[in-house]
């Protein structure tokens, strides 16, 4: 089967078969390599002058060239994305969090209290007098509650990137290295 010089496509094996490299960024001589290098010429780097540097498809994805509806422009040999991405505070919508308080009447009466708790006593001191230790009812009045207005809520969150990845399946990508050279239309 004969291939287009510079064709890329994927193997399920990890190596380059013959006439083939890997699409892993390497730089090539141009010397060597000059019909390759007139077809994608400096692209994927290198100096122009004496080398040229092959796709590096190694743990990216790819896309086709152009702008479809609504999406970024993307030109050959762009390369952006990232695998994940910090978000900030910048990056969320304008939001209110609610801080959920009830108001509720209270309203005790003991002698006796409940829970190992210590009974409140009062004492009173005059003169050359022990003090005096009493009993003490304690109570709250009935009371509605104070409404909350507003009040401070707490940052929450860890700041750990978000993964961006989209499923997928790693294959090895390779560039023909000879073959027939294209022509245009």
């Amino acid at each position: 089967m004969d291939t287009y010089l510079g064709f890329i496509t994927p193997f399920p094996w990890n190596w380059a078969p013959q006439n083939w490299t890997l699409c892993n960024g390497s730089l090539m001589q141009i010397q060597q390599y000059s019909a390759l290098y007139a077809l994608i010429g400096p692209t994927f780097g290198g100096n122009g002058t004496t080398t040229f540097g092959l796709p590096d498809l190694r743990g990216r994805q790819i896309i086709g060239m152009g702008q479809g509806p609504g999406l970024t422009n993307r030109i050959v040999g762009q390369a952006f994305g990232t695998e994940s991405v910090t978000l900030t505070a910048n990056n969320l919508p304008p939001h209110n969090h609610t801080l959920t308080a009830s108001n509720t009447a209270y309203s005790s009466l003991t002698q006796s209290p409940a829970n190992n708790w210590t009974l409140g006593a009062a004492s009173s001191v005059s003169g050359d007098r022990e003090p005096v230790i009493t009993p003490v009812q304690m109570y709250g009045p009935p009371n509605p509650g104070t409404p909350v207005q507003s009040a401070p809520t707490s940052s929450a969150g860890n700041g750990l990137p978000v993964t961006t990845m989209p499923p997928a399946l790693c294959l090895n990508f390779c560039i023909a290295l000879m073959g027939i050279f294209p022509s245009r239309n």
